[in-house]
C-alpha cells in the first residue's frame, strides 16, 4: 500500500474502487434506478481485502456492540432508549439507576446440575422519572457510544 494513499475518516487505508474507477457511479446499475456504484457505495474508494477489511469489520462490530448494550451494561448517566424501528420512535432518557431482582431469575442455561441463571427482572429508572420494567438481557439503544479506532487501525497497518 502506498504511503500517500487516502484514508478513511478513522484512519483505515483505502484503495481506488476498481469497479467505478473512483467516480462512485456505475453504468451497470441503471436497471436499479440509480447509478451509484454498489461496490464502494458511491464513495469511489474501498478497503483493500485481507487484514484491512478484517480490522474494519472488527471495528464496526465493536461500534455496534457499544451502541446496543444489554441492560446490565448500562451505567448512571448513559442516554438510552428501548430499541425502536424508526428514529422518531426513540424514547431517550438518562439512566439514574438499574435495580435488579436477583432472587427471581427469568432465564437459565444448561440442564441438571449445570443449570444456572443468566437473566433477572430489572427496573431501569430514568432521571425524568420514567421506570421501565425490563430484563437484564434486554438490548437497549445507547446514544453517544464511541469506540477508539486506534487499535483497529494499528491492527490493519501492522500487516501492511
Amino acid at each position: 500500500m502506498a504511503v500517500g494513499s487516502p484514508s478513511h475518516e478513522y484512519g483505515f487505508p483505502t484503495v481506488l474502487c476498481g469497479r467505478c474507477e473512483g467516480s462512485g457511479r456505475s453504468a451497470y446499475n441503471r436497471d436499479a434506478g440509480h447509478s451509484r456504484c454498489f461496490a464502494c457505495n458511491g464513495v469511489g474508494r474501498r478497503y483493500p481485502r485481507g487484514p484491512v477489511a478484517d480490522a474494519v469489520a472488527e471495528f464496526s462490530k465493536e461500534r455496534t456492540a457499544a451502541a446496543r448494550p444489554n441492560a446490565w451494561q448500562v451505567k448512571r448517566g448513559d442516554v438510552v432508549s428501548p430499541l425502536y424501528e424508526r428514529y422518531g420512535n426513540a424514547r431517550w432518557g438518562v439512566v439514574e439507576k438499574l435495580l435488579v431482582a436477583r432472587d427471581r431469575p427469568t432465564r437459565f442455561v444448561g440442564e441438571g446440575e449445570a443449570r444456572r441463571a443468566v437473566a433477572w427482572p430489572a427496573l431501569l429508572v430514568l432521571e425524568d422519572g420514567r421506570r421501565l420494567r425490563i430484563s437484564t438481557d434486554t438490548v437497549l439503544a445507547r446514544r453517544g457510544a464511541e469506540v477508539d479506532p486506534a487499535p483497529f487501525v494499528a491492527m490493519a497497518l501492522a500487516t501492511d
